[in-house]
């Protein structure tokens, strides 16, 4: 039988055929797979005598997370297409390794400003993504050299890069940059300023909430307010007067939970607002804090001709759960030119109680299927047994998204009465209805529907396949077995997820020489991990010895998924066999494999751990993984 060829094979072999824009285009889409295999086919790619090419693997390399592009990235530096030099200096961002700073150094004073503002980014970010580390005394000076560099975008990044080490010069360098003639160019140095804010500058930043830019005065708020509600009050009630509605929204926002006299006072002024959504705001947050002074004015809302309105006006009625008000509410909900709010109230429908549930019912049988919709949603809201009738006959409708709608609002209810009628809706046309139908029987969990969950595992969508199995896993029934393990052979991955719990839930030993032979087949056989992960996660699950030694080998798999699947496996196990092969892995190039190992030293206890854990943390340099170490060695001492 020949090999399937998947998507990614069939990418690769685009790269090397065909046009040199079909190339270049391969390439981009290339990066997209979380795979190693494309790493060769890139790094070749970016010599490629075409321009167009190296430039699309150059892209590409963006979305490459490995060290052994490294050199490949490097020499790319030095091509003669100023696009493959810029974004060549972007991707080396990804490599967390100082080394690549003095070609980077270089790459500042290259003739593009694209290439220049790339370098100054990557220069930057490397040393801060590595945590504690100080920029090297010679990037710094470097940096702090390119100050007046002529291109602000480039500027704005050597300015930023200096910021992200609480280099004074660098905020300075970011306030200075927002006097600059481009608008665009202000805006990226305000977000800066935002996203690393320093009480140094608090000053500067106040300034700004005066700058003509709307964009950049509502930042400059945000980030003056991240200083302090308190010690920033004027400014925010400032700026509830701001001519940009969006400003005076963002301070309403930020006054939230306050009701001090001064601030009710201020958002007061704002119910006669032009906008009318900063009128509803300010209504919304004074009925929370000052109900009786605006009841009369949200009523007014209630007849509003614009729907936001009406709606902000009914959310914030119903946050005040007063019995008075609902005769008014209720004569506004009824008419079903306002069903959005039905969808839009949520849970605080259910205050309503036995007001609103007939008129949702009866909209349930509505012409226009967006009414009947929001009943259906509504009604959901509710959790009110009685409304099942409604919800089984709507989960007849015409509409798939109504019926979609009723199944969800019956996995909600998780009534028993209902799973026939479920069980029915299993053979629906369409594929959403049936996802929505399956998960509200496992939500219901009752063990009628496990023919149908079986059935389901053959349905044509895979999204259907893979939802039946997690209910399965549910049920743990031995006649599942069978039908759980024919997936073994599933070439879709989004299927077999969860397959290895499924299986593993069972405890059948019968099961173990087929998961066995899952893990170690040949990986050109499925390039796919799914499968070998979901056996290794069967295996520890089962419990049976006799998978150890295959875990062991599954250490070494080319995927980290399979490998930290083996090492939870084998802990699972009590696998204190293995203690040898565990501490070997202790090397692997994913962090997430060496978090689990360090599980599996504190799970296995075993003190010969100690040194080898010692000795791997003079050399780790991935934050998390230190302080885990540390956790376990602490632990077992």
């Amino acid at each position: 039988m020949p090999k399937k060829t998947d998507k990614l094979d069939k990418m690769i072999k685009a790269m090397e055929t065909g046009t040199p824009e079909s190339r270049a285009k391969a390439a981009i889409k290339l990066a997209r797979p979380m795979d190693p295999r494309v790493v060769p086919p890139l790094l070749k790619a970016l010599k490629d005598k075409e321009v167009i090419v190296r430039r699309g693997a150059a892209e590409a390399m963006i979305n490459v997370i490995s060290p052994d592009v490294k050199d490949g990235l490097l020499e790319a530096l030095k091509d003669k297409d100023a696009k493959v030099r810029e974004k060549a200096a972007y991707a080396l961002v990804n490599i967390a390794d100082t080394s690549v700073n003095d070609p980077l150094l270089k790459a500042l004073d290259d003739p593009v400003p694209a290439v220049r503002e790339k370098a100054a980014f990557s220069l930057g970010r490397i040393t801060h993504n590595l945590g504690d580390k100080p920029l090297e005394p010679k990037v710094l000076k470097a940096l702090v050299e390119h100050l007046d560099e002529k291109d602000p975008n480039a500027r704005y990044e050597v300015a930023y890069s200096l910021a992200l080490e609480k280099d004074l010069r660098g905020f300075k360098a970011l306030i200075a940059l927002l006097d600059d003639k481009d608008v665009e160019v202000q805006k990226r140095a305000m977000g800066g300023l935002y996203m690393i804010p320093d009480e140094r500058i608090r000053a500067d930043i106040i300034k700004q909430i005066k700058h003509p830019e709307p964009w950049v005065r509502r930042l400059a708020l945000e980030t003056v307010a991240s200083f302090g509600i308190e010690k920033s009050m004027e400014h925010i009630l400032g700026a509830l007067k701001d001519p940009d509605m969006e400003v005076r929204l963002v301070a309403i926002d930020m006054l939230e939970g306050i009701s001090t006299k001064e601030v009710l006072d201020s958002i007061k002024q704002l119910v006669t607002d032009p906008d009318p959504v900063v009128r509803s705001k300010a209504l919304s947050h004074l009925s929370r804090s000052d109900a009786d002074s605006v009841k009369d004015e949200l009523l007014k809302e209630l007849e509003s001709d614009v729907l936001d309105i009406r709606w902000f006006a009914m959310l914030a009625l119903l946050e005040m759960q007063d019995p008075e008000l609902q005769g008014p509410m209720i004569k506004v909900l009824s008419d079903p030119k306002n069903c959005r709010m039905w969808f839009s109230a949520g849970p605080r429908l259910e205050w309503l109680g036995d007001n609103i549930t007939p008129i949702l019912i009866a909209a349930t049988k509505h012409k226009d299927k967006d009414v009947r919709n929001c009943a259906v949603v509504g009604l959901g809201y509710m959790k009110d047994p009685s409304t099942i009738p409604a919800m089984m006959a709507a989960l007849k409708d015409e509409e798939g998204e109504v019926r979609v709608s009723a199944a969800r609002d019956l996995g909600m209810l998780a009534d028993p009465s209902t799973v026939d009628g479920l069980i029915e809706a299993m053979s629906d046309k369409k594929a959403n209805v049936r996802e929505a139908v399956l998960s509200a029987l496992q939500d219901i969990n009752d063990k009628r529907a496990l023919p149908a969950m079986l059935k389901a595992l053959k349905d044509k969508s895979p999204l259907v396949k893979s939802l039946a199995v997690c209910a399965l896993a549910n049920f743990t029934d031995p006649t599942t077995l069978g039908p759980l393990m024919e997936l073994l052979d599933e070439t879709t991955p989004e299927v077999v997820q969860n397959l290895g719990v499924a299986i593993g839930a069972l405890k059948d030993r019968l099961a173990v020489p087929r998961l066995l032979t899952a893990l170690t087949q040949d990986k050109g056989q499925r390039v796919d991990p799914t499968i070998r992960h979901e056996a290794a996660v069967a295996l520890g699950m089962i419990g049976d010895e006799r998978a150890i030694p295959v875990l062991v080998k599954a250490l070494k798999d080319p995927s980290p998924e399979v490998r930290r699947a083996a090492v939870t496996a084998l802990y699972n196990l009590q696998a204190h066999s293995a203690m040898d092969a565990l501490i070997d892995t202790l090397n692997d190039p994913d962090w997430t494999v060496r978090i689990e190992l360090t599980m599996a030293f504190s799970v296995l206890k075993d003190k010969s751990a100690i040194k080898p854990l010692q000795e791997a943390l003079k050399h780790e340099k991935h934050e998390t993984v230190k302080q885990y170490i540390n956790a376990v060695i602490k632990e077992l001492k």
